[in-house]
């Protein structure tokens, strides 16, 4: 996925930055709980929780990070203005980190989950 997919992404999302932080925030806190009940409401926290909290903080990142006027890797930022090639590097490496990070964080929680009911 290029850079550019992933600034018309965050044209859509960046209104909703502050809900995608809140919903990483209340599924940190969700997965906290868990944590000190019991084992099946531990494993359904996680279930839950992780994917939740990985998808909503990606988000947020790609929509700080590629929002294409103010983005903190837009063109106009300090980096785009100062250090085009560095920018550059910076957007391919967020592009190409973003789908690695959504995928290990639903795939890393199925993973889990599904060892723990298998030793169960």
């Amino acid at each position: 996925m290029s850079p550019s997919f992933w600034e018309s992404k965050a044209r859509q999302v960046y209104p909703y930055r502050w809900w995608l932080g809140a919903t990483t925030l209340l599924a940190f806190l969700l997965i906290g709980s868990g944590m000190l009940g019991s084992r099946p409401f531990m494993v359904a926290s996680v279930a839950i929780g992780v994917p939740v909290m990985v998808i909503a903080w990606g988000l947020f990142c790609m929509s700080l990070w590629f929002e294409p006027s103010i983005g903190t890797l837009s063109a106009n930022s300090w980096l785009g203005r100062h250090l085009p090639p560095l920018n550059t590097l910076a957007r391919w490496w967020a592009a190409i980190f973003l789908p690695i990070f959504f995928a290990s964080g639903v795939l890393g929680a199925a993973w889990w989950v599904f060892g723990v009911l298998r030793a169960a």
